[in-house]
C-alpha cells in the first residue's frame, strides 16, 4: 500500500468515526417523539409552527374524534361532501353518511381505538 493510499484511508476512517460520534447527539435533537391517546403533543425543536399544528390536529382527530366517536367534530378533517373508499371496494359520499357508516364500524369492532401515534414526521410547509 503506498503512502498516498493509507493516508486517504486515514483520513476517511477518521471522518466516519467523527460522524458516527457525532450522530447519536445530532438524532436526539431533532427527534420527534411518538404521541399516546391522554398526553399532551410534544413540542419537539426545529418543528415549523404550521407543521406542530396540523400533527396535533392528527393526534385530536384519532385520539379524541375517531376514537371517542365524537362524530361532531369530524368536520375538523372532513369536507361535507367526502368521498370515502372503503377497503371493501365501495364508496360513499357525504360526511353524514360517513358518520353513519363508522357507527356501524363501530358495532361489529367496538375495540379499534387508536392509542398511539408512534411515528411522527412532515415537511417544513406543514405537510
Amino acid at each position: 500500500m503506498t503512502k498516498l493510499n493509507r493516508i486517504t484511508l486515514l483520513t476517511g476512517a477518521t471522518l466516519v468515526a467523527a460522524l458516527l460520534a457525532t450522530a447519536p447527539a445530532r438524532a436526539e435533537e431533532n427527534k420527534w417523539s411518538g404521541t399516546r391517546a391522554g398526553e399532551p403533543t410534544p413540542k419537539p425543536k426545529g418543528v415549523p409552527a404550521v407543521l406542530a399544528k396540523n400533527l396535533a390536529n392528527f393526534d385530536d382527530l384519532d385520539f379524541r374524534v375517531y376514537t371517542g366517536q365524537q362524530w361532531q367534530d369530524l368536520h375538523k378533517s372532513h369536507t361535507k361532501d367526502v368521498v370515502v373508499h372503503w377497503p371493501d371496494g365501495h364508496t360513499t359520499k357525504g360526511i353524514e353518511k360517513h358518520i353513519e357508516d363508522l357507527g356501524y364500524m363501530w358495532t361489529f369492532a367496538p375495540d379499534n381505538r387508536i392509542k398511539e401515534h408512534p411515528v411522527r414526521f412532515g415537511t417544513a410547509d406543514g405537510e
